[in-house]
């Protein structure tokens, strides 16, 4: 195979990405294939996704606006909202999935990201819109927009039982939100027993997660396991990113 053709470039490149080798993807397409096809969108995406890695959000955001002004496929858009979102330019982000559900209107997976993205953004009935659109339009579920659905019945609607049913549609049983939200459900019904252990589950599979640690601290703080409780509290003070000094009040 020659270095000059550019699917063999981009196979390297993947495999690059995949074994976690960010800074030889970036070598490789800045040193051989942007220099044979400066116009390939997949070329700038795949640099932008090693760049991303490596922490360069700006250079990143800039691959992806090079891979849109030379395709109409929705992978850089998502690609550059992701940093957006990293970047908490929210605002742009939304503007940037919207413009890419105009191009790919059937794309659920899309459609399910923009809806969540509004929902999470404060801009709740937007949000419940967009989900619930992309869940008329499929009866097989990705597990994104199941837990999305889920959400909006557990807390909005205040619907647990409809959330049950909702969440008991997956069958990817390895996801930690997907657990902590059962759990959240079985405390509403005061099933604490049953909370703790999906809780615990939720804490196996992702034990950084600070709402996983505040959500069984309260449990365990419900049930006077009060020892229990304050060590995942001192977990949720030592893992939460967001300033929140209501926090520091548990302990």
């Amino acid at each position: 195979k020659s270095i000059n053709n550019t699917t063999y470039i981009k196979s390297i490149a993947r495999c690059l990405l995949i074994l976690g080798k960010h800074q030889n993807v970036c070598d490789i397409i800045k040193e051989s294939g942007l220099k044979i096809a400066q116009h390939d969108w997949e070329l700038w995406t795949l640099y932008g996704y090693a760049l991303l890695y490596l922490g360069s959000t700006l250079q990143a955001k800039e691959a992806f606006q090079n891979a849109l002004q030379n395709t109409c496929q929705v992978e850089p858009f998502i690609a550059l909202a992701k940093c957006q979102i990293a970047e908490k330019d929210y605002k742009s982000a939304i503007f940037v999935l919207r413009r890419a559900t105009e191009i790919s209107p059937n794309d659920l997976h899309l459609a399910t990201k923009l809806g969540i993205l509004l929902y999470t953004t404060g801009i709740v009935s937007k949000g419940i819109e967009k989900i619930y659109e992309a869940d008329g339009q499929t009866n097989t579920p990705e597990l994104a927009l199941t837990i999305a659905m889920g959400t909006i019945l557990q807390e909005i609607k205040q619907d647990i039982d409809g959330a049950f049913q909702r969440y008991r549609q997956s069958d990817v049983f390895e996801c930690p939100i997907l657990w902590n939200n059962l759990g959240i459900c079985f405390a509403s019904k005061s099933k604490y027993v049953a909370a703790i252990t999906c809780l615990k589950r939720a804490f196996f599979l992702q034990p950084l997660d600070w709402r996983i640690n505040y959500n069984l601290g309260l449990i365990n703080l419900k049930l006077k396991q009060y020892a229990s409780s304050f060590q995942f509290f001192k977990n949720t003070v030592a893992f939460c990113t967001v300033p929140n000094p209501n926090l520091l009040t548990l302990l």
